[in-house]
């Protein structure tokens, strides 16, 4: 082994190459310890945090404490040991900090904690604590921001070739020159907050506002020189790169300009900036240059420097100050190093300059000792292995695979067979082969042949096959000695040693190919060298890149150095893209096992290796004299760059502002073209990335195909080009644009985008930034609009008392004919009394009335409606209307004591008696004259009161006839009796008999004249009293009729309410003319008559919106019985019994369906819009406001019942006249509903429409309620009449599309008509749009959502109609839950078809999975599986496994042309066998601490709690902070216990757990003291009642007998 690791210094290596210069050798490996002189900083610095709002990274909210409070000490709630305090601790600090009260209220503790966030965030100390204690997986989440964040100020280290430097730039644009790790970046902080101080200066002087950009050439560099900055300068830096929409913006940029005065940016960022004019160099004072070498050729750098920096129209004095910054201004081995550098200088504007002494770097710069690693020369082999063998023999032929086979030899040959055999499993993983793939279908669609897209069929079925074989192959462990080449060998005793001495170790071995990386950290991984934590960090590769294999995002890059610099991983295999920007003090060993190809990337790679004590390897192969030429061009050319350097002159400085330097070399500006009005311009160069953001926008319509080029020879010199183009004008068209010829291919393609460019201009299909005048995913302007209605908030309504039908019209003549409801009691045995049924005659006919039941003293019954099918006319019956006017009166005045002026104009109805006998056979087709007692009223009708003959029948001994008249008071009819016969055993003188009223108190007479039913005496006249002594000589026994009892609910029967036998005397009472049996069951008519009247009202609610519904349905969308029935959690308060089912259950339905059905209007209409502007769309319709909105317009308030039966309400609206002759008209009356409440009855009605009449009468409804253009369909078929297929939907598939569709018939029953939306089902949004426009499963999963939850939804519904809403909606989760669904996928196999990309969502799938599979499998036993199984998931779900069961549903439900059976099939016959029983899944339900919590209240009878939440301030340019929410249960306006979390959701779940445990330790007795007073509130209404109820005036007998002079 130590022959096999020999190595020597590179110095001496090379002297036996050529003859070097001496100082070369001796100045490597060098270590820090040279003296440094201190100089004085010159130039102001900024002191402090500044007090200008540009410099306060954060502000305060309104609600935090004013500047007085904050000073204040602030309560602490850590201890110690960095611990939080418990929740109790904490409010009672809050609680004596704020007002020294035992409670802590909302405003007390949001205060409380913002002001501790805001010390947090001051604090460097808690933020480095916080760093360090993350955990693995905290630190797979965070953001790429935070994983290249540092927090080390460097700015007060500056060393005096520093500060040289930035004098130097201070007076200068300067390129400074010093080695990696020398500390460029300090110098470049130092001129910035010169910069920024000259800055203010000129803002206070009125200049115009200007901002320093740093720019970097990739996105790495952005973050991690953000992050230096923001450490070092106390000023807000703008971080901007990537190719957000935002930054295409003018708005977005004007903004940003007021809000930082520091960018830092990819340079393609400010190219497109300035390109369409959002900015310009009058907005720059100073340009930074990372990696400034770059700038040549067409680089953006240089671009930049050429199209904007040196415009014709731009002042010199407006440009801005440029400082570039690079190891080496060379970056080739050879070449005349003066020539290149001038042209740089030339470019840049700018000279170049170093440290006044270069030997000084020497001691600052950490340069590693560099060593040779010599390894056998070998003769590259290639055999084939078995595992080649077998793919070649069957997969040989497979085009798609030609790269893969080059690659693998490539690979043989260079690491050996066991990594060529290795890279078959990583070159056919199905993210490359997917890739692959797509990548082939591109090109074949471009062919438009059948041919070829079955050829392309064929092969992607083979490539599947080979992807399979190669993941079945089992490799063998290596053997080093023959499985490996020579050079990996080398590598492996090299590094087995250095860990072996030193297992600190951080090593960094560059390779040039990602195949190389991949497999050399597969073979180390699989030797498991101690000590030896492996991985490989690779490039992205190029956008426009062919290349199909694995690439790593820029996320998967960042993770892999944030584990380095942390020592989870301490060797890495890197491509050339960790040769730039990887910042990593603690490397110390950098191999090149893969030399570098020029001078730039060895003195880039070098640079890696920052620690004290480093060592760069190259690893040379014995006697290859090309390696070791190249290892001397490179140091050579170092020393020529350094020599060049030392040759520049003294002062380092330009002798006039943009001094002219002496080079052949000219920049030329690119062709040109300016916008007049705003100064924007395109170039042959933008162009194209005008015209590419152009097609990208108009292609995002489904029926768009994005830009093609061709480029083709025109005359055997020149080449043209064809643009093929969708334009907004062209409507879906293609249109072909032809460039002028040039003499290359790459100028051909330039100028004719650039003539387009120009041309789209001219034609105002762009704008003047360049952008698309169309852009159909622009974000919707109610994207934040606050759509919700406070659930606290309401008003009163005027709440119209009768319904429209019972209306009449003056201006109609009187009806000539009326139509006939029978009322009847289906046991009339329940009323204990005689029953005589009557009708009730109106002027139109009654809508169907469904039965109902009144609760009598003996058992219910229930009430039946007969509508007779033929009018009655009235021209038939002579004086007929006059004597139902009279009846009517006549039923009124002496059953319910009202007299009202009935006429024909003004009579909402009519009221007569039909005869017993026989009723209960009454139909529809009943004969009006067979069935009417005409006797009866005809008599009443005539006579206003019968005879009183009680005398007769005493003296005549008419004992039977004395029986069944009612008795009504001669004074107001306001005591009446039914009469039970004679009682002659007994005077008027004799004591009241035991068990009757007034036993043992008073005298019959007295009972009779002066007493009501308590035994409470009331004053009369006597002068009254005086006229009818000489006839009280005969007593009656009599019944007392009672009328004001609740009939519409079963309530406990009050005592003085229940019917007793009574003895009264006769002479004063009148003698009713009505039926005893019609008359006691006329008392019922109260209850019926509200009842009916409610329906009347519910039957008109509908018609307004075009649906004549089942009114009980109806009426039950529009009762509101408690004062917070919109409340769903909460105890109902104030209940109204009697008014029947409240809206909930209707609610719960018809929000569903609301859901459904806009999300099905918003599907057909908007083909183009992504999933978020669809929410928003259908947000926008079916958010509460909307709905209350247009409840407003239609009036429906009036409508929503919200009383109980009221004694005095159900009257008709008929002039009535008092005792004294007063004329009382009542009008409408007033209901509180809250707003809410308006919204959730709309609802509720949707549901109604869809409980009685199905689909097509709830999407009339809702098209009628909504009132909306988007929503314009009366019938359910009328969906799919509006869809209109997108181009993908019909085309042509492929074979892997239809496999995909053949194991979907097996899996789930159902064959697709169209393909292609199978394959959209389970396209997930990472995987770019496939060459035929197949769209991710997005918005499919927009429309299956709903729609499933509709099936379900309905589901239980009707399973369970006795349950309530809370119970419904708490159980329906489980249906829905992300972890069902997730598990329902993995169950039913669906996971393995969805398309993805990302190692995350990759790894979270198959731990998801594996934990389904497990849980299941505990879960049975012999045999069987229990149902609730997956509830014992651990594992978070991922959310695109239960989205692709959501995609899936919308799939087939579009592709059966919106037929809702098929959801409906779906779910009986795979999700139902898991919720047959609900109650299995009750203790999942109720698992929700708010669940919880709500319950645990309601057992604590506490009505007033709630839960708040709020969102605390933070520093959004802090790339650790996160939002933080902080949520309270707050019990009578005092806090419970809070919880915080980085959404809401989680905020309140750990509020509400806080909470319960406080309560578990609370007994309720000291709950009810300490906090809820919900008792004490009870209580005192109770009292308030009692108050209101007293107001009888009580005298004694004796008193009354005084007055009265009755007979003692």
């Amino acid at each position: 082994m130590a022959a096999m690791r020999r190595t020597t210094t590179v110095a001496s290596y090379i002297s036996t190459i050529s003859e070097v210069d001496s100082d070369f050798s001796t100045t490597s490996g060098q270590t820090n310890n040279a003296p440094s002189r201190v100089v004085s900083r010159a130039g102001s610095v900024l002191g402090g945090r500044r007090k200008n709002s540009v410099f306060n990274s954060s502000r305060r909210p309104t609600e935090m404490l004013d500047e007085e409070e904050e000073s204040e000490p602030e309560i602490d709630v850590h201890n110690e040991n960095g611990e939080d305090h418990d929740v109790h601790s904490f409010l009672s600090a809050v609680a004596r900090k704020t007002k020294d009260k035992v409670m802590a209220s909302w405003d007390d503790l949001y205060n409380q904690r913002a002001i501790h966030e805001q010390n947090m965030r001051l604090d460097p100390d808690e933020r480095k604590k916080k760093r360090e204690n993350r955990s693995e997986k905290q630190v797979e989440a965070l953001p790429i921001k935070s994983l290249l964040a540092t927090y080390e100020p460097i700015i007060g280290q500056a060393r005096d070739y520093q500060l040289e430097l930035f004098e130097a730039a201070k007076k200068e644009n300067v390129i400074a020159v010093l080695d990696t790790g020398s500390g460029k970046t300090l110098i470049a902080c130092l001129l910035i907050r010169y910069m920024l101080d000259m800055e203010l200066q000129d803002r206070e002087a009125g200049k115009r506002p200007r901002v320093s950009v740093f720019l970097c050439d990739n996105v790495t560099l952005v973050y991690q020189q953000a992050s230096v900055l923001e450490c070092n300068i106390d000023c807000k830096v703008g971080v901007f790169c990537g190719t957000s929409n935002n930054l295409l913006k003018k708005k977005f940029w004007d903004d940003a300009m007021k809000e930082n005065m520091i960018f830092v940016m990819t340079a393609d960022v400010l190219n497109n900036n300035l390109t369409r004019a959002f900015m310009s160099m009058k907005d720059i004072n100073l340009l930074c240059f990372d990696e400034v070498h770059r700038a040549k050729k067409d680089h953006v750098y240089s671009r930049i420097l050429k199209n904007f920096y040196i415009s014709p129209g731009l002042d010199p004095a407006d440009r801005p100050k440029i400082f570039g910054m690079t190891a080496s201004p060379i970056d080739a081995t050879r070449g005349d190093v003066v020539d290149v550098a001038t042209r740089l200088e030339t470019i840049l504007h700018s000279k170049i300059a170093t440290a006044r002494d270069l030997k000084l770097l020497q001691y600052c710069s950490k340069k590693p000792q560099e060593r040779v690693l010599v390894y056998p020369k070998s003769k590259p082999i290639f055999y084939k292995t078995d595992i080649y063998k077998k793919m070649e023999e069957s997969f040989g032929n497979i085009e798609m695979l030609k790269k893969s086979f080059t690659r693998i030899k490539h690979e043989h040959e260079k690491l050996g067979p066991w990594v060529a055999d290795y890279l078959w499993k990583y070159l056919l993983k199905d993210k490359i082969v997917s890739k692959l793939i797509q990548l082939e279908e591109v090109q074949a669609s471009q062919m438009a042949d059948a041919a070829a897209l079955k050829r392309l069929d064929e092969d992607i079925s083979l490539v599947r096959q080979a992807e399979a074989f190669a993941a079945k192959q089992e490799i063998s462990d290596p053997d080093m000695d023959t499985d490996v080449t020579p050079k990996v060998q080398a590598l492996y005793n090299y590094l087995v040693g250095l860990f072996e001495d030193d297992p600190n170790v951080r090593c960094i071995v560059f390779v040039d190919r990602r195949t190389t990386a991949k497999g050399l950290s597969g073979l180390f991984n699989i030797l498991e060298i101690p000590h030896m934590r492996v991985a490989s960090i690779t490039g992205r590769g190029r956008t426009d890149s062919r290349s199909y294999d694995q690439t790593a995002s820029l996320r998967e890059q960042m993770l892999v150095v944030h584990k380095f610099r942390r020592g989870v991983y301490n060797c890495l295999f890197a491509t050339s893209v960790a040769e730039e920007g990887l910042d990593i003090p603690d490397c110390n060993v950098i191999v090149r096992f893969d030399l570098y190809s020029t001078m730039i990337q060895y003195v880039q790679s070098r640079g890696r290796a920052r620690h004290i004590d480093s060592t760069y390897v190259h690893m040379l192969e014995e006697n290859n004299f090309e390696q070791r030429q190249k290892l001397l061009d490179v140091k050579q050319s170092e020393i020529r760059m350094r020599e060049f350097c030392e040759m520049l002159p003294e002062d380092r400085m330009l002798t006039g502002r943009y001094s002219e330097i002496t080079s052949n070399y000219v920049p030329q500006g690119e062709l040109c073209w300016e916008d007049p009005e705003t100064g924007a311009k395109v170039t042959p160069t933008s162009a194209l990335s005008i015209i590419q953001y152009y097609s990208d926008i108009l292609s995002a319509e489904a029926t768009n195909q994005p830009v093609a080029y061709r480029v083709f020879n025109v005359d055997g010199k020149n080449y043209a080009c064809d643009i093929s183009i969708c334009t907004s004008r062209a409507e879906g068209s293609r249109t072909t644009f032809r460039g002028r010829p040039m003499p290359s291919k790459i100028w051909a393609k330039r100028i004719a985008a650039f003539e387009l460019a120009v041309k789209l201009r001219e034609d105002l299909e762009l704008d003047g930034w360049l952008k698309p005048v169309y852009e159909p995913n622009k974000r919707h302007a109610m994207a934040n609009a606050i759509l919700s209605l406070n659930s606290k908030k309401g008003k009163g309504y005027r709440y119209k008392k009768k319904a429209v039908f019972w209306t009449p019209n003056p201006e109609d003549p009187d009806p000539e004919e009326l139509w006939a409801t029978v009322i009847r009691i289906r046991d009339p045995s329940v009323l204990g009394f005689g029953y005589q049924p009557y009708v009730i005659l109106t002027r139109k006919k009654m809508p169907w009335i469904p039965s109902f039941d009144l609760y009598f003293d003996l058992g219910p019954s229930a009430i039946d409606f007969v509508r007779l099918a033929k009018p009655i006319r009235m021209a038939d019956y002579d004086g007929m209307q006059d004597d139902l006017n009279e009846f009517t009166v006549r039923t009124f005045h002496h059953v319910f004591n009202k007299k009202f002026k009935f006429t024909t104009k003004v009579t909402p109805y009519w009221i007569g008696p039909i005869l017993a006998a026989g009723s209960a056979e009454i139909t529809e087709d009943s004969v009006f004259d067979e069935i009417f007692d005409w006797k009866q009223f005809s008599y009443a009708a005539k006579n206003e009161l019968a005879p009183n003959e009680f005398h007769d029948y005493y003296y005549g001994e008419r004992d039977g006839e004395a029986k069944g008249k009612v008795m009504m008071e001669v004074r107001n009819f306001s005591r009446r009796f039914l009469s039970l016969g004679l009682a002659r055993d007994l005077k008027p003188t004799d004591p009241c008999p035991e068990g009757a009223p007034g036993h043992g108190k008073f005298n019959i007479f007295e009972y009779t004249m002066f007493m009501n039913a308590t035994g409470n005496w009331k004053k009369k006249e006597t002068t009254y009293i005086a006229g009818l002594r000489q006839k009280w000589d005969i007593v009656v026994e009599a019944e007392r009729i009672t009328q004001w009892f609740p009939l519409t609910y079963n309530a406990p029967r009050d005592s003085k309410n229940l019917k007793k036998t009574a003895y009264v005397t006769t002479i004063p009472f009148y003698i009713s003319p009505l039926n005893s049996d019609y008359y006691q069951t006329c008392l019922t008519l109260p209850a019926i008559m509200h009842r009916l009247n409610s329906y009347l009202h519910a039957h008109h609610a509908f018609s307004l919106l075009g649906l004549e519904i089942r009114v009980d349905i109806g009426l039950e969308a529009l009762t509101k019985d408690s004062d917070n029935t919109d409340e769903e959690a909460a105890e109902q308060a104030n209940i109204k019994k009697g008014m029947g089912p409240n809206y909930e259950r209707l609610e719960f339905l018809g929000d569903s369906f609301l859901k459904m059905s806009t999300t099905m209007a918003l599907f057909v209409h908007y083909h183009s819009d992504d999933e978020q502007t669809m929410h928003i769309k259908r947000m926008l319709l079916l958010c509460n406001k909307n709905l209350y909105r247009h409840a407003s317009r239609l009036d429906l308030m009036q409508y929503i019942q919200a009383h109980a039966f009221s004694r005095s309400q159900w009257y008709p609206e008929v002039e009535q006249v008092d005792k004294i002759g007063k004329k009382v008209n009542k009008g409408d009356i007033e209901t509180f509903v809250k707003d809410k409440g308006v919204a959730d009855v709309c609802e509720a009605m949707m549901g109604a429409a869809l409980a009685d009449q199905g689909l097509d009468a709830a999407t009339l409804l809702t098209t009628n309620m909504l009132d909306d253009d988007d929503h314009r369909f009366n019938k359910w078929e009328d969906f799919y009449k509006a869809y209109k297929m997108p181009a993908y939907q019909t085309a042509p598939c492929v074979a892997a599309t239809t496999k995909l569709c053949e194991m979907l018939e097996q899996e789930v029953g159902y064959k697709f008509r169209y393909p292609r939306l199978a394959q959209s089902a389970f396209l997930h949004s990472s995987i770019p749009s496939s060459w035929d426009k197949t769209p991710s499963y997005q918005r499919l999963e927009f429309l299956g959502d709903a729609v499933l939850d509709m099936v379900c939804i309905r589901y239980m519904y009707d399973k369970y109609p006795k349950f309530g809403p809370g119970w419904l909606t708490e159980h329906k989760m489980a249906m829905v839950s992300n972890k069902f669904l997730g598990a329902f996928c993995v169950d039913l196999g669906l996971h393995k078809h969805l398309r993805f990309t990302g190692a995350q969502l990759q790894s979270h799938i198959q731990r998801f999975v594996e934990d389904v599979h497990l849980t299941k499998e505990l879960a049975t036993k012999e045999g069987v599986t229990p149902p609730n199984w997956w509830v014992n998931i651990k594992e978070a779900t991922p959310k695109a496994l239960s989205d692709v069961v959501e995609s899936l549903v919308g799939a087939m439900f579009v592709d059966s042309e919106f037929d809702y059976n098929v959801a409906v099939n779906f779910f009986n016959k795979y999700m139902l066998p898991f919720f047959e029983d609900m109650h299995i899944y009750d203790s999942y339900a109720n698992q929700h601490p708010t669940t919880f919590l709500s319950n645990k209240m309601r057992e604590l009878r506490c009505e007033r709690f709630t839960i708040k939440n709020a969102e605390l301030p933070y520093d959004r340019t802090d790339p650790d902070a996160k939002p933080v929410i902080l949520a309270a249960v707050i019990v009578h306006g005092n806090i419970l216990a809070y919880g915080e979390g980085e959404q809401s959701k989680y905020a309140r779940i750990a509020a509400a757990k806080q909470a319960l445990e406080r309560l578990d330790n609370m007994t309720p007795d000291v709950f009810t003291r300490d906090w809820c007073f919900c008792d004490k509130i009870r209580d005192e209404v109770e009292k308030i009642r009692e108050e209101k109820t007293k107001g009888t005036d009580v005298v004694t007998a004796k008193h009354l007998r005084e007055v009265f002079g009755a007979p003692a």
